[in-house]
């Protein structure tokens, strides 16, 4: 198995889930990033490719760090939810160019935005293949997907972008996205370790703190210095003077 060193580990900024449908362009976006990020923009690009059936794994620079992204196939679909909590974000690659298509994506993206392990991750929806001719307009698209009640629902966890894996179009600020989304999963994953730290400390200062008063209170009552027998005795002296200067009161003539 190969194992990462040190140094990509440090450049390393993050992981990004890739998934959609089959044939909704996945493999080809995954090839045309590694195209434009490795110096190879004038090389050919291959449209045709075969269907991703298990787990692929790229490393694509950008900003001097890398961005690990990691296409899941069609086919594995009812396992996509077991690799939401190892990523920092998830890109849903949807096949725009026609209507019925795009309703399959719907039904995923849908899914993957209520599903509880990835609450709290931001999420893109990759309108694919808008360069295909006769593909419907970008403002159908969205009505059809019902994009604009999504959008608002999620407080600015779904980003949509259209683009073309084909083509080109959209992917520089695909990269962007990436990112930007795993700083700040990153950044989410500080903050939340640090407030566990700080609460585990408080917790255990407050045990510390109780530890001690029970042990102080057990060595009091091992020395007869019961603050609770001390009020006690301290009542039954009053009580006794008080009885004493009564009785003598009474003797007197």
């Amino acid at each position: 198995m190969y194992r990462k060193s040190a140094r990509e580990k440090a450049l390393s900024v993050g992981e990004v889930l890739l998934i959609g449908c089959e044939g909704a362009g996945k493999t080809l976006l995954c090839k045309h990033l590694e195209k434009i990020t490795k110096g190879k923009a004038d090389a050919l690009l291959q449209s045709e490719t075969q269907a991703s059936i298990g787990v692929e794994l790229i490393e694509v620079p950008h900003r001097s760090r890398l961005i690990a992204i990691r296409e899941i196939g069609g086919t594995m679909q009812p396992m996509w939810n077991r690799y939401f909590d190892v990523c920092a974000s998830i890109i849903v690659v949807a096949d725009s160019s026609t209507p019925h298509a795009a309703v399959s994506a719907a039904v995923e993206l849908a899914e993957v935005l209520s599903t509880p392990t990835a609450m709290g991750k931001r999420v893109m929806l990759v309108l694919n293949k808008r360069d295909v001719v006769g593909a419907p307009p970008e403002a159908s698209v969205r009505q059809l997907l019902r994009l604009p009640t999504l959008e608002a629902a999620t407080n600015g966890r779904l980003t949509v972008l259209c683009a073309s894996a084909l083509t080109g179009d959209g992917l520089p600020q695909l990269l962007d996205w990436c990112y930007d989304s795993c700083i700040a999963a990153a950044a989410a994953a500080a903050i939340a370790a640090a407030a566990e730290k700080s609460a585990a400390k408080a917790s255990s200062k407050a045990t510390k703190h109780a530890t001690k008063s029970r042990w102080s209170r057990s060595s009091k009552k091992a020395k007869g210095e019961d603050p609770h027998s001390a009020d006690a005795i301290k009542a039954a002296e009053a009580a006794a003077r008080g009885a004493a200067a009564a009785k003598e009161r009474e003797n007197k003539p």
